[in-house]
């Protein structure tokens, strides 16, 4: 079984279909048919289906895997024949720009984990609720950034307990919905939130609340002039820090974060007095 850490950073599968063309390829009848040589295969990489191919795979092959990656597939256009797949554990996708909505959750019952990958046409996540099993729920666009979808409502009702939402937008602006949510670990981009919306969007979690959504920070590495320089970036609109030469700025940032967390959630208190 694997973990929400590993199935995120999975990279090698046991049959990996995967194209050479950088939009995904087309792949050939004869060569999802290779998939008969492996029988004790449980994760598979593919790109390049069309509607009618994807449908010989999920008929012949799909069910003899717990983990699929769907990688650059971008002549889909309906994921229903996966409501034929109730042993499914792992799901990953990644650009199907002609996706327009889910398939039936309720089919897939021991479904664990699901990643959506630059859907730019799927507007809505309705139906996410109904996936029994899902712990694991990860949203977003990594190439073009267009993703957008109405509302974050539907992981509400569902018994996700892991949620990563990085798509450009949520039309209707309600993060504080996921705090009546099961999630325990939360991962958003927060240079996307002012300091003050990030300290109002924490303060309505428990405190326990575990994810990069916890810290008013993102910290990463980069190579200048043959020098690495750790940088921290901030909330919106507040820019960076670079770690050495502004830890003291740094400083007073986190302490003024948690003084804004600390007041929100006073207010918060008072109101469930």
């Amino acid at each position: 079984m694997l973990t929400a850490e590993e199935f995120n950073d999975l990279k090698e599968f046991d049959i990996d279909l995967l194209q050479r063309e950088v939009d995904g390829g087309k792949i050939t009848v004869d060569l999802i048919d290779t998939i008969a040589q492996f029988p004790d295969a449980s994760s598979i990489r593919i790109s390049g289906l069309d509607q009618k191919t994807f449908e010989y795979f999920i008929d012949k092959y799909a069910s003899r895997f717990q983990v699929i990656v769907f990688w650059k597939n971008k002549n889909l256009i309906d994921l229903s024949p996966l409501e034929k797949l109730p042993d499914i554990e792992y799901l990953k996708f990644f650009n199907c720009p002609k996706i327009t909505s889910l398939w039936d959750l309720q089919k897939n019952p021991r479904l664990r984990a699901l990643s959506i990958y630059d859907f730019p046409k799927l507007k809505s996540i309705s139906g996410i609720e109904n996936a029994p099993a899902l712990e694991y729920l990860d949203l977003g666009s990594y190439m073009w950034g267009t993703m957008e979808i109405d509302s974050l409502k539907p992981v509400v009702n569902s018994p996700v307990t892991y949620f990563a939402w990085y798509g450009k937008k949520v039309k209707d602006g309600d993060f504080h919905c996921l705090s009546k949510s099961n999630i325990k670990t939360l991962d958003l981009n927060i240079s996307k939130f002012s300091m003050g919306e990030l300290a109002s969007l924490l303060a309505a979690f428990p405190e326990d609340l575990k994810g990069k959504v916890t810290v008013p920070y993102i910290e990463c590495t980069i190579q200048e002039k043959g020098d690495f320089i750790t940088l921290w970036y901030l909330c919106k609109r507040k820019g960076y820090y670079v770690k050495g030469s502004d830890d003291k700025l740094f400083e007073k940032y986190l302490e003024s974060f948690q003084e804004m967390l600390e007041k929100e959630r006073k207010k918060n208190n008072k109101k469930h007095l």
